[in-house]
């Protein structure tokens, strides 16, 4: 036996890891809001910090003369507050303040993260988990769907 061998041996296994299936568990709306609490209370630090890489966080975004901040949930952070819309119809769903004013928006971060704890953004959340289970469902379809065998004849092959 070499050393690598006796090494490997010592430390670890050259056997392929397998790991059980974890059990899947329902997300629920007090999770949600834990999460968006725990981002914005980050993002809250990156506006106080006046850090210029706003992207280590998706609610804080750098943009011309400023900063947006933007309350979503989920890896694309999706929209969870709208303030309205603008004269194309399109969701308003950022608020800007001016670089002077980061003191502003640390005033306005600290307001909503007290909202939210609040259960002001519930209702917002339970829309939100619906949207996702009914996704989760038509994925679900579409994923049987393709598994199904198709009866249907191809081009050209008429009987």
């Amino acid at each position: 036996m070499n050393t690598f061998t006796q090494l490997a041996s010592k430390f670890g296994t050259t056997e392929v890891l397998r790991r059980a299936k974890a059990e899947y568990s329902a997300r629920t709306v007090a999770e949600m809001r834990a999460t968006v609490i725990d981002r914005a209370r980050n993002a809250l630090q990156v506006i106080k910090n006046g850090e210029e890489a706003t992207s280590k966080n998706p609610m804080v975004r750098k943009v011309r003369n400023g900063l947006a901040i933007k309350f979503g949930y989920g890896a694309k952070n999706e929209t969870l507050i709208v303030f309205g819309q603008d004269e194309s119809g399109k969701d308003e769903v950022e608020i800007r303040f001016f670089e002077e004013e980061r003191q502003k928006a640390v005033a306005y971060m600290e307001d909503v993260i007290s909202a939210i704890e609040d259960g002001d953004l519930d209702d917002a959340l339970e829309a939100k988990l619906a949207d996702f289970r009914s996704r989760a469902e038509k994925g679900k379809a579409a994923r049987r769907a393709k598994k199904a065998p198709n009866n249907v004849e191809p081009i050209g092959k008429a009987a």
